[in-house]
């Protein structure tokens, strides 16, 4: 995880990125799957599962920009093997192909699940399924939304937004937000201190 947003730092787009609150999904393929999230004036970046091993990447933007939507496109192919970015290529915004185990994605801004903007997915089903956390793992990452950020930092020198707990997310706030560094440990999720 940690290189993939130092990555997307390197990115025009991204060079603002600082992490943000992570909703906690609690419907749909993505319940209880803990997430980091970063931020940027037009990029929102999810990272599903266990930090040191992915189960899913996504980014969003609202922005209509067809060259910022394709710069998106290209850096997720990017973290992908040659024959895993192939179909994402030509996938239309609306469609889900599953290559291979891997599924790929993007969503219109339109769709129920795209909050008003567009992203690319790429994320490994069976994988995601097995990365949601256990009602014990919930309780000790979820927090509420007005409690603090709390420390340490999940990517060394990505800080907190500064108006972290008032950021608008574009996943909208919930009851709960991950908290802002967790790792797992012989298959347990546990917050970071």
């Amino acid at each position: 995880m940690g290189a993939v947003v130092q990555a997307a730092r390197a990115q025009p787009w991204g060079a603002e990125l600082k992490q943000i609150p992570a909703t906690v999904v609690e419907v749909g393929d993505l319940a209880s799957v803990p997430y980091m999230s970063f931020g940027a004036p037009d990029i929102e970046i999810n990272v599903y599962g266990d930090p040191a091993k992915p189960a899913g990447i996504e980014i969003g933007t609202k922005s209509e920009s067809a060259e910022l939507r394709a710069s998106v496109r290209a850096f997720i192919a990017g973290l992908l093997s040659e024959a895993d970015r192939q179909p994402l290529a030509t996938l239309p915004d609306g469609k889900e192909v599953d290559n291979n185990g891997l599924a790929l994605e993007i969503t219109p801004p339109t769709a129920a699940d795209g909050f008003g903007a567009w992203w690319v997915t790429a994320f490994h089903p069976a994988v995601m399924q097995a990365a949601k956390a256990s009602v014990g793992e919930l309780d000790e990452l979820a927090q509420t939304s007005s409690e603090p950020a709390g420390l340490p930092l999940a990517v060394a020198d990505v800080p907190l937004d500064p108006a972290y707990n008032k950021y608008p997310r574009y996943r909208g706030t919930g009851a709960k937000t991950w908290a802002t560094n967790y790792y797992k440990q012989d298959g347990v999720y546990r917050r970071r201190k």
